[in-house]
């Protein structure tokens, strides 16, 4: 049916681009981009996310790395949105490769200038990045300049803490957490099968192991089944 309209405009070419991406046909994502007359940021994001939530870490970075080197970016018609900068983030956080770091330095600085301020998302994704690639001093800094934290920034951090051998104070802010919150984690998003996961791997580190039975009992009594772990990206 696509083939068949004349005259595309770039609003459908965008929702046969998400409607690859979703599908897992990147492939087909990324020949359209190329073919598009005109492209917009929602068509780069688009493809950028759809490699990064495909495991496509390397791709994901290659085509951001492609659409800010164009002209389009250069004048200012494409600038990166939230999605973008989230998707190319969890990319470089994901991948295993020389020269992540650095990149996604780049990319910190780069929002660092261009935006007004650092949105919860991108905040979060910046926590995961730098916790992940093992810069745990980078990770506490950009979230203690955030004012405002949602369950996922605060899971970003306690990840990064626990991640980087300091099991103490990943239990230590899960405890600031739940004063600053106003509720226990577990009962704001009680059938979320990482926390209770999370929790019982930062007490198994610390070598509480009572504690760390305890949460796995729970799971099982409430057929909480642990899953395969899902993306900053899906949370938007």
């Amino acid at each position: 049916m696509f083939d068949e309209i004349s005259h595309t405009c770039i609003v459908e070419y965008n929702a046969m681009l998400d409607a690859y991406a979703k599908n897992g046909d990147v492939g087909s994502a990324c020949f359209l981009l190329k073919s598009m007359p005109k492209r917009d940021v929602v068509s780069w994001t688009s493809v950028i996310s759809g490699f990064a939530k495909n495991g496509f870490f390397g791709e994901a970075i290659r085509l951001f790395r492609e659409m800010m080197l164009r002209d389009d970016a250069n004048c200012g018609f494409v600038k990166p949105n939230e999605a973008t900068y989230v998707s190319v983030l969890s990319s470089c956080a994901n991948l295993d490769e020389r020269g992540v770091l650095c990149m996604g330095k780049q990319i910190h600085g780069y929002i660092g200038r261009n935006e007004a301020r650092v949105t919860v998302f991108i905040g979060t994704a910046l926590i995961d990045f730098y916790g992940k690639v093992g810069c745990l001093s980078n990770a506490i800094k950009v979230y203690n300049q955030m004012v405002v934290k949602k369950i996922c920034t605060w899971n970003a951090i306690i990840s990064s803490l626990a991640n980087n051998g300091m099991e103490e104070q990943a239990l230590d802010t899960f405890k600031k957490m739940k004063e600053e919150v106003g509720s226990r984690l577990l009962e704001l998003q009680p059938h979320h099968c990482g926390q209770y996961v999370a929790l019982s791997s930062i007490h198994a580190g610390v070598d509480r192991w009572g504690a760390a039975a305890d949460i796995r009992t729970t799971m099982t009594e409430a057929r909480i089944r642990k899953v395969p772990a899902c993306s900053l990206i899906d949370c938007m």
